[in-house]
């Protein structure tokens, strides 16, 4: 089968690839990969480095044809639309310095960039194939990406889009999903159809990503055509954005031809764009009168991420960014990660104008805008529509999220679009018995999947503190992708509580004795939740809840060995030994003290001299030490079952025919 290069190529965007390392200057890049992506990893960083190549020499005929025409006393020619940035290294003799080099090297001393504000186009830009990831295909791996001390993430494949702490630049290529032809015309069918329109309803759209390219057009089918001039079909149109009651242009990422020295300077001299005069809009012809709400609101992803200090959202060609220090999860409405936006058009200038939600407003209608009827209800006014692959766990996400609040229905090939709400109670009777088998449980195990994730110590530490309290006992474990031989290991773990992804969170291992419960499901174990069937997955919205909250501040203000005897007046900690009861201490422990560990050895000697013998925690801790000591974690050592070496016997030989055990053979 004939390899068809430019599909893979548009597939993947590795131009947009190219231009993002050649703009920014990147030079050590590594690109992750889904599993059935891997196949095409060697096509994929042969075509970036070509590209790279390809780049430099136009940069360096750009350069050649000025410099002869300086000589001639004429200006020289130059090239439209070559880039100029990093590039990768020089292959040849010709390219490197126009055949002039007389050195045997295939990369000679001599600059052949000389304008100033160029980056040296000696430099390097090395590329690493992520092949065996620690995370899930949905998580930016940068624990990975800093083996190799990369310096730019590629993410490719399905997002999650949760919220993390990003290390290095890192942007998202989506595996953007190919429909049928008839698309768009069915959905624009179905919304006639069901006279969704007249209706006056708020349509939430929520997509995977692999709908990115489908979004602007679905805009436009699910909008009021009262107030919309434009047709389903129609592909192109420009788009603004208003964020803080300032509308500022949307920014396409091919406009951008500057370098990252220059970057740097334009970020320290200039503020925040939002409140760059350059960058708002105050013509008069963005006034409210001329804003009409289409009654879509749109879930935008999140397409970069630490990109100089900025996090973009929307599309490539048409996204707004947002200052990374800025706490925007506080002060704008997310939906399943998605930032919300709703969709107005403007009736004067026919564009769009896309104003941001904020946290604060989010209600039945939003900006108090009244549902139909005078009702009050969210089902009544608002409809989520939502465009999916095969990735169940966004819906699955969203129907527990919010099937309580809004209808959602789903599309698919067959019916359209089917309603989900039904499906929650399955889910949700499903789950409850876990929460049963949680408060019965005495030992548990925090799963730390992703370490990337925002809030993640915060909400571990109060989890274990919440079980410290309780008289539970609690182990945490980190870990990459799990599975059963892994977890099995620790067999006196009776529930694991998993801290992950949002989209990873209902995880369920086959032929796995032990359960695992999700922070939410925890909480609701111990009454800090409601059991009202709405899910909570963000860390966010969770160490927001009143209750919960409540005690993640309380668990700041006591000592970390605190609630080991939270009901004694005996603490595990005393105050100052003397001299002596320490010199004692220390000889008792002395084998406690481990000298290859990272944590110093004055460090281990000042904890134990602190041990209050007869408290519950150092009573715990000195069982917990003997039991260890017994355990044998054969599964994991390399040299497992290797105590008896089998004899070597002569093999058959010659050339296999026919096994009797073949059916055919049988009778």
């Amino acid at each position: 089968m004939k390899l068809n290069t430019e599909n893979i190529s548009k597939k993947y965007e590795l131009e947009l690839v190219s231009h993002i390392i050649l703009n920014y200057g990147f030079k050590n890049v590594a690109i992750q990969l889904a599993d059935y992506m891997l196949n095409d990893s060697l096509f994929i960083s042969n075509t970036i480095k070509n590209n790279i190549l390809n780049s430099q020499n136009d940069v360096g005929a750009k350069n050649s044809n000025l410099e002869e025409g300086d000589k001639n006393g004429e200006a020289g020619k130059d090239e439209k639309g070559a880039l100029i940035g990093a590039s990768y290294e020089q292959n040849s003799e010709k390219n490197c310095c126009s055949g002039n080099c007389n050195q045997n090297k295939t990369v000679c001393d001599i600059s052949m960039n000389k304008d100033k504000n160029n980056m040296n186009n000696t430099d390097k830009v090395n590329l690493y194939i992520l092949g065996d990831t620690t995370l899930n295909e949905c998580c930016e791996d940068y624990v990975c990406s800093d083996h190799v001390h990369a310096d730019f993430l590629v993410h490719y494949g399905i997002s999650c889009q949760s919220f993390i702490t990003p290390y290095v630049p890192s942007i998202y290529i989506f595996n953007k999903i190919n429909l049928e032809d008839n698309f768009i015309k069915n959905v624009r069918e179905f919304i006639n159809k069901k006279n969704i329109l007249e209706e006056n309803k708020i349509s939430i759209i929520l997509t995977d990503v692999s709908f990115i390219n489908y979004m602007e057009q679905l805009v436009i089918c699910f909008g009021d055509k009262n107030k919309i001039n434009f047709l389903c079909d129609e592909k192109k149109w420009k788009i603004f954005y208003e964020i803080d009651d300032k509308i500022i242009p949307s920014k396409n990422i091919y406009d951008q031809n500057i370098l990252a020295s220059q970057k740097k300077e334009e970020n320290n001299s200039v503020n925040d764009p939002h409140t760059n005069s350059n960058n708002v809009i105050n013509d008069n012809t963005y006034t409210n009168p001329d804003l009409q709400f289409t009654n879509v609101i749109i879930g935008m992803h999140r397409i970069a991420n630490n990109m100089n200090g900025h996090v973009y959202y929307g599309y490539w060609d048409a996204y707004v960014e947002f200052k990374i220090d800025d706490n925007i999860f506080d002060k704008y409405k997310f939906m399943c990660g998605r930032l919300l936006f709703k969709v107005f058009y403007n009736t004067k200038e026919n564009t769009f104008v896309y104003k941001i939600v904020k946290k604060e407003n989010f209600e039945c209608r939003l900006e108090n805008e009244q549902c139909p009827n005078g009702k009050d209800n969210k089902k009544e006014c608002s409809q989520i529509y939502l465009f999916t692959g095969k990735e169940e766990n966004f819906t699955n996400r969203v129907i527990l999220e919010y099937g309580n609040h809004y209808d959602i229905y789903s599309y698919n090939n067959v019916t359209i679009f089917a309603k989900e709400n039904n499906k929650i109670n399955k889910l949700v009777l499903k789950r409850y018995n876990l929460i049963e088998i949680c408060k019965e449980a005495n030992t548990f195990g925090i799963i730390i999947g992703n370490v990337n994730l925002c809030k993640n110590k915060e909400l571990r530490l109060l989890i274990n503190y919440i079980l410290r309290k309780n008289g539970k006992k609690c182990f945490t474990i980190v870990t990459n992708k799990l599975n059963s031989p892994k977890l099995e290991n620790f067999y006196d773990i009776e529930m694991y509580i998993l801290l992950t992804c949002s989209e990873n969170n209902l995880l369920e291992l086959k032929d796995f004795s032990k359960k695992i419960i999700n922070p939410y499901e925890f909480f609701v174990a111990y009454n800090y939740l409601e059991w009202d069937c709405n899910y909570l997955f963000d860390f966010y919205d969770l160490l927001n809840a009143k209750e919960i909250k409540k005690e993640y501040i309380a668990s700041l203000k006591k000592d970390k060995y605190f609630t080991w005897n939270i009901n004694s007046e005996q603490l595990c900690i005393k105050n100052e030994k003397n001299s002596e009861q320490q010199e004692l201490l220390l000889k008792k422990y002395d084998h406690l003290i481990d000298h290859n560990s990272t944590i110093s050895v004055q460090d281990q000697q000042k904890f134990i001299m602190k041990f209050q013998e007869n408290s519950s925690m150092c009573q715990y801790f000195m069982e917990t030490i003997k039991e260890n000591e017994k355990r044998e974690f054969k599964g994991v050592d390399i040299n497992y079952n290797t105590e008896e070496i089998p004899m070597a016997v002569q093999g058959l030989d010659g050339i296999a025919q026919r096994y009797d055990s073949d059916l055919k053979f049988s009778k």
